[in-house]
């Protein structure tokens, strides 16, 4: 249904159905997008967000070294690094626009994402189960079709109800189970994100959901999955972690978090975003397990 139609249906006092937009993510339509904007936290911690600015600021970077050489091949980066800025998954600006009596089923956000909830106007109501190891195992063969039963029958136990007025932000981490009822018709933003520090989940719920849209599990769709997930790692990697522990000392949960990339990190002939081929790939992997055994022995 169009946007235009849809406003149309939401001014009236009167209607048949329940109507639930939660997909409308608005960061390419300009007027719009300046009006959202995500918390200070994401735009410092975010994935996608660490990996924009790195590239933004190797772009200047290289940018100078054009202006005094004219390389041919310093022009091929700026533009490999301009493709990959302007192909950068963005999830974080959502318009949420639900009628009275909409519903949203239990789920995990695409491939584990935190996310952020502000209610414009109206009221929203989520029940949310924490990702504990047992709550996970369950949600994973609901989303696999192992199991029928409606798992918020399954884990009636484990609900938090929280309710979000007009005016107040919700901050759902990484791997909460949730479902959610709006009691009054709502105007809301919202937006997910990736961090270093659920990168665990992030790989787990990702291959939930290429495993459940291969074998056509539980309706799921491209339009659920996080898109370019596994390019952004890749850069992030390049870009961010491998400077970061370069020749350093780094704590325990860091060196967890390091292995937990080279362990997940395949390299791919094919990726949704084509930035890295995949002998490039394996390079960046063969300098990460290199690191990863640098920090074992430190």
């Amino acid at each position: 249904m169009p946007v235009k139609k849809f406003l149309e249906l939401f001014k009236k006092s009167s209607r048949n159905d329940a109507l639930n937009v939660i997909s409308l993510e608005v960061s390419k339509l300009k007027k719009l997008a300046k009006e959202i904007r995500a918390p200070k936290y994401v735009e410092s911690f975010g994935i996608v967000n660490q990996v924009k600015t790195a590239l933004e600021a190797e772009k200047q970077r290289q940018g100078r070294l054009y202006l005094e050489s004219g390389s041919s091949e310093i022009q091929k980066n700026l533009n490999f690094l301009e493709k990959v800025i302007s192909e950068l998954p963005t999830y974080q600006k959502f318009l949420v626009l639900s009628t009275k009596g909409s519903f949203t089923d239990a789920h995990i956000d695409l491939s584990a994402t935190a996310t952020f909830f502000h209610v414009k106007t109206g009221k929203k109501v989520f029940y949310i189960a924490p990702p504990t190891e047992k709550n996970l195992e369950i949600y994973e063969k609901r989303e696999k079709e192992e199991i029928k039963e409606w798992i918020g029958d399954i884990l009636w136990d484990q609900w938090i109800r929280v309710e979000i007025s007009a005016g107040q932000t919700a901050m759902i981490p990484s791997g909460w189970i949730h479902f959610v009822w709006t009691p009054e018709d709502t105007i809301a933003v919202s937006g997910s994100y990736l961090l270093e520090k659920y990168v665990p989940r992030h790989f787990r719920i990702t291959k939930l959901d290429e495993y459940c849209l291969q074998n056509q599990k539980s309706g799921i769709t491209m339009d659920h999955m996080f898109q370019g997930f596994h390019p952004v790692m890749w850069a992030y990697v390049k870009y961010i972690l491998l400077p970061d522990i370069a020749g350093r000392t780094v704590t325990p949960e860091k060196l967890k978090i390091v292995k937990i990339f080279a362990q997940n990190l395949e390299p791919r002939d094919k990726l949704d975003k084509q930035w890295f081929n995949k002998a490039e790939q394996s390079e960046i992997l063969k300098k990460l397990k290199s690191e990863v055994r640098r920090l074992q022995n430190q």
